[in-house]
């Protein structure tokens, strides 16, 4: 008898044990970069045709507000850097700098789809191409470039600004 309380004493300890406290995290959203990946499209010849770009960023939330199932809300912004003369300047469309990606800012979904409120983390992956608004004049043209980015949560308040890592352009399509 006394063998079975101290098993059942030690299993309880040992439960009690595995529970986790919950996390504590400020009511403004914190991302961190996580990794850039880059991948190349090839055709039905084994041609490359474009480079894609996905963005990995590790979140957290203490209210849990994050994200949105309307279409015309805007929560992940990115600009777009681009590798010039040794520095880098930041792509503005009608910049000289020929590359353009589309969806630059969207939206990412609910993460707490039930509504409930308290602390959530986790990963955001997003994927961007590039595209060129004129054609180079060097056929062979690559560009190094990187994303500065920042999320809003529901309640409007902003994360920080991170920045990737540089990623080298080399196959890209022509959309004028």
């Amino acid at each position: 008898m006394k063998q079975i309380r101290q098993i059942f004493l030690f299993l309880l300890i040992l439960v009690l044990s595995d529970c986790k406290q919950r996390p504590t995290f400020p009511a403004s959203p914190e991302i961190a970069f996580v990794s850039v990946k880059k991948l190349t499209v090839y055709d039905t010849d084994n041609k490359p045709t474009k480079d894609s770009v996905t963005v990995s960023i590790s979140f957290k939330d203490g209210d849990g507000d994050l994200g949105t199932s309307d279409a015309d809300v805007i929560n992940y912004y990115t600009d777009v850097y681009a590798l010039q003369n040794g520095e880098y300047k930041q792509v503005i469309e009608k910049d000289t700098i020929p590359i353009v990606y589309h969806t630059k800012n969207g939206r990412f979904p609910a993460l707490n789809p039930d509504g409930r409120q308290g602390p959530v983390e986790g990963t955001l992956e997003r994927g961007f191409s590039t595209y060129l608004i004129f054609k180079p004049f060097n056929d062979s043209a690559a560009y190094t470039l990187k994303w500065k980015i920042y999320i809003k949560d529901n309640n409007g308040h902003s994360s920080n600004v991170i920045e990737t890592t540089p990623v080298r352009i080399v196959n890209y399509l022509y959309n004028p």
